[in-house]
């Protein structure tokens, strides 16, 4: 009788060791599980956040592009201004000392 009690006991421990395996083992599965799905979750939203900072990169510097272009051509336009400015300054520098010139020759001749 003793020794019945002992082998039903020790299949009893068994069968509780073998129960403890299997739910083991599965919770191992659903951690798996739950860690590739995380993985390709992380992956997923790396990838759009990739995409989103691509976009995000491609139109501040089409921005930035943008503004130099408007800055380059309302300094060169400006340039132009001053270039004609100076033409004109030099047409009058040139106007005045034809004038001196001839006031001069003027006043010898008198």
């Amino acid at each position: 009788k003793q020794l019945k009690d002992h082998l039903e006991s020790q299949f009893s421990m068994k069968e509780a060791y073998t129960t403890m395996i299997r739910e083991d083992k599965d919770k191992m599965e659903k951690i798996k599980k739950m860690g590739d799905e995380l993985q390709g979750r992380v992956h997923s939203d790396f990838q759009a956040l990739h995409h989103f900072l691509r976009v995000e990169e491609e139109a501040m510097l089409e921005e930035l592009k943008r503004e130099q272009e408007e800055m380059l051509q309302r300094l060169e336009r400006h340039l132009e201004a001053l270039q004609v400015a100076i033409r004109d300054v030099e047409q009058n520098i040139n106007i005045l000392r034809q004038t001196a010139s001839s006031t001069e020759q003027s006043v010898l001749v008198e």
